[in-house]
């Protein structure tokens, strides 16, 4: 709750989108907030993303257990939370674009 809280209150201070890549999990008080504050919500569908290690720069061995989604908070946009999606072989292809 306090990322999705600092990012609501960011995006309006620092006139600048903001993206958090968070686990889909519609049950909690957080996901439930940044749908209040939010311009996007992004799922990403047909797939789960696969984390790097920071330490060796590998994908993780444990996987991911749950789905993702990307919030986004725009400073030129009204409150108002649309959901889009994007298919996960799509997003890691434009990270390699």
């Amino acid at each position: 709750m306090p990322w999705v809280n600092k990012a609501s209150e960011q995006y309006r201070k620092q006139n600048q989108t903001i993206v958090m890549l968070l686990p889909s999990d519609t049950s909690t008080a957080w996901f439930q907030e940044a749908m209040k504050t939010s311009h996007e919500a992004r799922f990403i569908t047909e797939g789960r993303l696969s984390f790097i290690s920071a330490e060796t720069g590998k994908e993780g061995k444990a996987g991911n257990s749950k789905g993702s989604v990307l919030f986004i908070w725009r400073p030129w946009r009204r409150l108002g939370c649309r959901m889009t999606y994007v298919q996960r072989k799509e997003l890691l292809k434009k990270r390699c674009e």
